[in-house]
C-alpha cells in the first residue's frame, strides 16, 4: 500500500487473500485503458471532453452553453442538496469547489450518476492545487464516471499538471490518469 498509515490495519486481509486465493500480477506494459476501441453500436461510451478552457466555440462543440446565474439549483445527491449552477434536463453542471473540495462522497456522485446522463464540472485546477481530500474526490468522480458510464465534461485546467514533479501528490492517481486518458480517447 503506498500510504503505509493504515496499511498494518490491512495486513490481515493480506494473509487471508494469499493463504485462500491464487495471486496473479495482471499489471503489464500495456495500459489497455489508453487503447484506441470502437464505440458501441447506438450510444457513447465514457464520453468527455477533458480540459477546455471555458470558451463559448468548445463548450457549443459540446452542446453546452455558460449557465446563467437564474439557472441555478440545488440537487439532491445522495443525503444532502448540492447547489448546482444548472439542471438541463439530463444535464447537470457543478462546480469543482462544489463537488471536490466541500464535504462530498461517492454515494453523492452514484446518485447523480443514476439522474443525469452527462455532469459537466468547472473550474477544475490543476490537481497539484488541490487539498488531498479534493484529489481523492476528484478521483473517485473520475472513477463513478467511468464505471456508470456518464459523459463527464472538464472545464478548466489539465488537472494533471504539475503532478510529476511531486510524487507525493501524484500518488493514488494512476488509475485516475488513465481513466481520463480513456474518457478522452472516446470523444
Amino acid at each position: 500500500m503506498p500510504d503505509p498509515l493504515y496499511h498494518h490495519l490491512f495486513e490481515p486481509t493480506i494473509k487471508l487473500i494469499e493463504e485462500r486465493m491464487d495471486v496473479l500480477d495482471v499489471s503489464g506494459p500495456v495500459d489497455f485503458r489508453r487503447l484506441a476501441v470502437p464505440h458501441p453500436a447506438g450510444g457513447h461510451r465514457f464520453a468527455t471532453g477533458l480540459c477546455l478552457p471555458p470558451d463559448h466555440t468548445a463548450l457549443e462543440a459540446l452542446g453546452l452553453t455558460v449557465p446563467t446565474p437564474a439557472e441555478a439549483a440545488a440537487v439532491q445527491a445522495h443525503l444532502r442538496e448540492l447547489p448546482a449552477r444548472a439542471v438541463r434536463g439530463e444535464v447537470v453542471w457543478f462546480g469543482f469547489d462544489v463537488l471536490c473540495e466541500t464535504a462530498t462522497a461517492v454515494p453523492d456522485y452514484l446518485s447523480l450518476a443514476e439522474r443525469f446522463g452527462t455532469l459537466v464540472l468547472d473550474g477544475v485546477p490543476p490537481l497539484a492545487t488541490a487539498s488531498t481530500d479534493g484529489r481523492q474526490r476528484f478521483a473517485n468522480l473520475v472513477d463513478v464516471a467511468c464505471d456508470r458510464d456518464i459523459r463527464l465534461v472538464l472545464i478548466g485546467s489539465d488537472p494533471l499538471a504539475g503532478l510529476c514533479a511531486d510524487p507525493t501528490l501524484s500518488r493514488d492517481l494512476d488509475r485516475t490518469s488513465s481513466r481520463l486518458a480513456m474518457l478522452q480517447r472516446a470523444v
